[in-house]
């Protein structure tokens, strides 16, 4: 009772602000959108992957969710040597080599990349090859890289003053139904990590990602 009755008043002293600054009197409401607008999910991993990818498409549907994204150039902040087609996105990118297709890298340095169909976000590492895979918050400093299956994912996971989780997955892996499962040789089920981030401060997690993958850029 003493929590809720603390989040009430927050979000009454949000909501009288709110009001008071916007001079308008709704708060929730719906809109008309129409029987013709788009919706990309990312609620689920191959969603996830099918409307990330959507970016690197020639389609109305492709060049709207780029326009939605402020996405006009393809190479924003990025500085590429690596062979890139026309189709992949890479924004704010290292890439000193390798080959990039149909693939969409955001916040990506890596020495040598070879990459198609898939989704790097927040990558670190002196090699990677992947195909039709998804990288999420990765920081290797091995010499050999990540050299990934097709299909592939992984996601690497930090919480203070422990060692930090590499947790892999595939592309065909529901992770409903493998939810208790210890998938791919992971250490810990998807419910188990999901559990011990519970009381992780999020500030706390983002720095040790942040030391870490500066060690990591400091060795490239």
């Amino acid at each position: 009772k003493k929590e809720a009755t603390a989040h009430f008043a927050r979000m009454a002293a949000f909501k009288d602000k709110f009001t008071s600054e916007a001079k308008c009197k709704g708060m929730l409401g719906c809109i008309n959108a129409g029987t013709n607008c788009y919706w990309w999910d990312y609620g689920q991993l191959k969603l996830y992957q099918k409307n990330n990818l959507l970016v690197t498409k020639e389609s109305a549907e492709a060049e709207a969710l780029r326009k939605f994204l402020g996405m006009a150039d393809r190479r924003a902040g990025s500085t590429v040597a690596a062979e890139a087609d026309a189709a992949s996105v890479m924004l704010s990118c290292n890439v000193k080599a390798g080959s990039v297709k149909d693939s969409m890298c955001t916040r990506v340095s890596v020495n040598s990349l070879s990459a198609e169909g898939s989704i790097l976000v927040n990558v670190v590492a002196k090699k990677v090859v992947a195909k039709n895979c998804v990288l999420y918050n990765v920081v290797d400093d091995s010499e050999e890289g990540v050299v990934l299956p097709d299909g592939a994912v992984r996601a690497d996971v930090y919480m203070p003053g422990e060692e930090k989780l590499v947790i892999k997955s595939t592309m065909e892996t529901d992770g409903g139904k493998a939810w208790k499962v210890c998938v791919e040789g992971n250490a810990k089920s998807f419910e188990d990590v999901y559990k011990a981030n519970g009381a992780v401060d999020i500030i706390d997690a983002q720095a040790a990602q942040s030391a870490a993958k500066d060690k990591a850029l400091a060795a490239l």
